[in-house]
């Protein structure tokens, strides 16, 4: 082999070893991000007041305007209610929740994601439909674990955005719980605001 061969590929062995340590460097860099989030959800000084949830849902959208436009997705709002919260933190929920929806559907089909809230009594429910693969009935509750990830390295993330949506939704005396869906056929994330009581 002639020296100039060589050289290209030692050159291109150098460029992948560089192109690994990047992407482990950035893998770092985000971990490091989601526990400074994590570590900062409970410390939060947080003002919870009367919002609509279509205004919240929007905001989420809003945030999500390239994903949405580049995979296609179809979202659906019903949402005429009105939940006491942090204008500051629950739209991250829809946003985490929303990516998630994408994220595990947008190679099998165009994603469709359907979102709707009602009332029980005194509580108000919001239910987070889609139509991805759905999610195993034995692997439902270690999702909201943190680093805890269904398919591994085979669709990207860190396994922290369920853990941080169910500590906000903590923080809102809500709860959070994953059923199949009926109405789309794949995952149903259904979030209870147990009480709702002007602040």
């Amino acid at each position: 082999m002639s020296n100039i061969a060589l050289e290209m590929e030692d050159h291109q062995q150098i460029m992948d070893v560089m192109k690994r340590i990047n992407k482990i460097s950035m893998q770092g860099n985000r971990i490091i991000e989601g526990i400074y989030e994590m570590c900062n959800i409970s410390k939060e000084d947080i003002i919870l007041t009367l919002n609509p949830l279509d205004k919240i849902v929007d905001d989420a959208i809003d945030s999500l305007d390239n994903l949405i436009q580049e995979t296609n997705t179809k979202i659906v709002i019903d949402c005429s209610h009105t939940v006491l919260c942090s204008l500051n933190m629950l739209p991250r929920v829809f946003h985490n929740l929303i990516t998630n929806s994408i994220k595990f559907t947008k190679d099998i089909r165009p994603p469709e994601i359907f979102i709707k809230s009602f009332q029980e009594n005194n509580t108000i429910k919001i239910k987070i439909d889609d139509n991805g693969p759905g999610i195993p009935k034995k692997n439902r509750m270690n999702l909201f674990n943190a680093f805890e990830r269904l398919h591994g390295e085979e669709v990207e993330g860190l396994g922290l955005g369920l853990n941080i949506t169910k500590k906000i939704l903590a923080i809102h005396n809500a709860q959070i719980w994953i059923e199949d869906s009926s109405e789309l056929g794949g995952t149903s994330f259904i979030i209870k605001f147990i009480e709702q009581q002007k602040p």
